[in-house]
């Protein structure tokens, strides 16, 4: 007589590496395991639920169910909807300056600026539209003894700056503080001799 599947009729093989989001698609294979005979289980298919919602592929972070359907073609087992075969978490990441689109005065950021006595102003944005908002933008000028220093204003007069960012927490962000995503020196102007 033929049987109810069971999870143990399941192989379950990753087709990745690494929990952490990163923008791909975290599937699983699902063959008979070695314990049966290939043809005693009908078709085969996947079933993905992040916190219980179906969802085509896993690619976002959050706890994903796996869930295997078999039609009734097999030889020695019935067919099955909706059994479990395994769980796992994609985890989030914390965004770094590559997750980011930095510009400086609107342009692709520069790591030398002449002396103009105008701002050099940073906009940072999370480079897939929507992952996560900037929070904050920090400058930093280098002082006399190396160390860089907040400053409480865009930078305009010569030295050497670096941009900081905080972000907030989205869906497959972490949010983080201080993420370095500049650094530029504004040079003194040369004083034009006139004769």
């Amino acid at each position: 007589a033929r049987r109810a599947p069971k999870q143990s009729d399941f192989k379950v093989t990753n087709n990745f590496t690494g929990y952490e989001y990163d923008k791909t698609a975290k599937t699983v294979t699902v063959t008979p395991s070695s314990l049966i005979k290939a043809n005693d289980l009908g078709k085969i298919t996947v079933v993905y639920k992040r916190y219980g919602d179906d969802v085509d592929v896993p690619i976002d972070a959050g706890w994903y169910d796996v869930y295997v359907t078999v039609d009734d073609s097999g030889a020695n087992i019935t067919a099955g909807s909706l059994i479990r075969v395994l769980g796992y978490t994609i985890y989030k990441k914390t965004p770094a300056v590559s997750d980011m689109t930095v510009k400086l005065n609107g342009e692709t950021p520069r790591t030398e600026y002449p002396y103009t006595g105008k701002t050099v102003t940073a906009t940072v944005t999370s480079k897939d539209e929507g992952a996560f908002n900037v929070t904050a933008v920090s400058y930093y000028k280098k002082d006399s003894e190396g160390n860089y220093v907040l400053i409480n204003e865009e930078p305009a007069n010569a030295g050497s700056y670096k941009v900081k960012v905080n972000t907030a927490e989205g869906t497959n962000y972490f949010a983080a503080t201080d993420v370095e995503v500049a650094t530029f020196e504004i040079k003194k102007a040369d004083p034009k001799i006139k004769f």
